[in-house]
């Protein structure tokens, strides 16, 4: 729904607040900000919702991504992604901008290891190799 095509006088009898918080969202800056906590805590934090934010390099959103889920970014667990193995979430999302050739979220990553004093850990591969 666009709410540019509904008629001011509508807009004035604050029809707003009568409107989903999804929807409501999507209208503007200070919305987004207020209700992207509760649409984050709805949705589970999953590797495709950081890879669609790195690969379409929507800085804005991927800074309060991270800031509203940090903990478990930081968190010391092994990540597999196309048979490399990583010891954060931070690193695998360091890898992925780097991939994707994202410089505006990798500024976010990288200030945020720099502030939480966070190194870049080697990536592990695994080769399966059929062998007889």
């Amino acid at each position: 729904m666009e709410l540019y095509l509904i008629p001011q006088d509508v807009l004035l009898y604050n029809v707003l607040g009568f409107l989903n918080y999804d929807i409501l969202a999507l209208t503007n800056k200070h919305y987004w900000i207020n209700y992207y906590k509760i649409r984050i805590d709805n949705l589970k934090i999953n590797k495709s919702y950081n890879r669609f934010l790195i690969r379409n390099d929507f800085n804005f959103i991927y800074n309060n991504f991270i800031s509203n889920s940090l903990d478990i970014f930081i968190k010391n667990k092994k990540f597999v992604y196309k048979n490399k193995h990583f010891t954060r979430y931070i690193d695998l999302s360091l890898f992925i901008t780097n991939k994707y050739n994202s410089t505006k979220c990798k500024t976010i990553i990288q200030n945020i290891m720099k502030q939480h004093k966070l190194i870049f850990k080697k990536i592990k591969t695994s080769k399966n190799i059929w062998t007889n």
